[in-house]
């Protein structure tokens, strides 16, 4: 069902109708709340869709997803119904996920699609009323699917929502920009590996096709290209 619903989100031409198609999948398969966030480096020039508008009357620029869950592709188990496994978790953050239990988000993922060092970084969060036990029985089969759907929803909508201005990675794959973003910002192939989930070998072919791609040798070059100076 995934893979259909992608491949009707890549005829779609603008950010309100490809996030709407996409929460009404995952709602049809146990997921009603539904948000994409993703932020330049200070927090600035959101893109932010919800399906629970009232947890960020100020937009979500303080949610904890963005300060501990993009360090690494990891998903990352949310809600009330983890909070335990969170011992770190400030209070402030604490309150949100408490609001959220109000509106029906016990337990969820969080799923990162762009990582912090990045131009922008964030990712979804997927929500659901089961407690953990019923949550983990539905959703631990699925997650492998769930990432991959929603790093296609994401480059997506970042096609539709991108400064028409020219970008220099614009010829670059998803991935292959992630890889050469970090590689020049100062990340080992092994430190990238392992922030990637991939292995240090495939980083290494993300990084030579990029320079390929690129018409550049070094790391040097990448990180004027992609820091400026």
């Amino acid at each position: 069902m995934l893979l259909r619903l992608a491949a009707q989100i890549e005829t779609l031409d603008d950010a309100r109708s490809i996030f709407d198609r996409c929460k009404d999948g995952l709602a049809a398969i146990g997921l009603p709340h539904v948000t994409y966030m993703t932020v330049g480096p200070d927090r600035s020039d959101p893109v932010f869709f919800t399906t629970m508008p009232a947890l960020y009357p100020d937009g979500p620029w303080d949610d904890p997803f963005l300060d501990y869950c993009c360090a690494r592709y990891a998903i990352t188990d949310m809600g009330v119904a983890f909070v335990a496994d969170h011992p770190y978790l400030p209070d402030s953050a604490r309150d949100l996920i408490a609001r959220a239990e109000g509106m029906g988000f016990v337990s969820g993922l969080g799923i990162p699609v762009r990582l912090k060092g990045s131009p922008r970084f964030g990712g979804f969060i997927l929500g659901c009323g089961l407690p953990r036990a019923e949550y983990r029985a539905a959703f631990d089969p699925l997650r492998d699917d769930l990432r991959s759907f929603c790093l296609l929803v994401h480059r997506r909508l970042d096609e539709v929502t991108r400064p028409a201005a020219t970008d220099p990675l614009a010829v670059l794959s998803t991935r292959e920009r992630e890889v050469i973003t970090l590689i020049a910002r100062g990340m080992t192939r092994k430190e990238c590996a392992n922030a990637c989930g991939l292995s240090p070998l495939t980083v290494a072919d993300y990084t030579k096709s990029a320079y390929r791609k690129l018409n550049i040798r070094d790391r040097v070059a990448a990180a004027r290209l992609v820091l400026g100076g």
